[in-house]
């Protein structure tokens, strides 16, 4: 059985900009290049769990939590509307993913 890996980060949580928008269907979130590697932990039996944000401004004006569960270099699988949220459509550049205590 699988369990819910801790990104170890000097200020308790990572945050990376998505850079292809995100239908509220999707499963492949696609971040940065290079922060993927920060997920290499996340691999289909144990998870990570996020925050995306959208953004107006430097406003969060929506969320959603997620479960990353596997990655492919900056490809981050993801299982949507986790702890009572709500999948929603997220955006490119603008919208982020943030990695810590949700």
């Amino acid at each position: 059985m699988g369990k819910r890996l801790y990104l170890n980060t000097i200020n308790g949580h990572l945050q990376t900009r998505l850079t292809a928008d995100l239908a509220p269907g999707a499963t492949t979130a696609n971040v940065t290049a290079g922060d993927g590697v920060a997920f290499a932990g996340a691999n289909g039996d144990d998870w990570i769990v996020g925050t995306l944000y959208r953004m107006s401004g430097y406003q969060p004006i929506a969320l959603e939590h997620i479960k990353i569960s596997n990655r492919a270099t900056d490809a981050l699988t993801i299982a949507r509307a986790q702890e009572g949220t709500t999948a929603l459509q997220f955006y490119a550049a603008t919208d982020i993913l943030v990695v810590g205590v949700t």
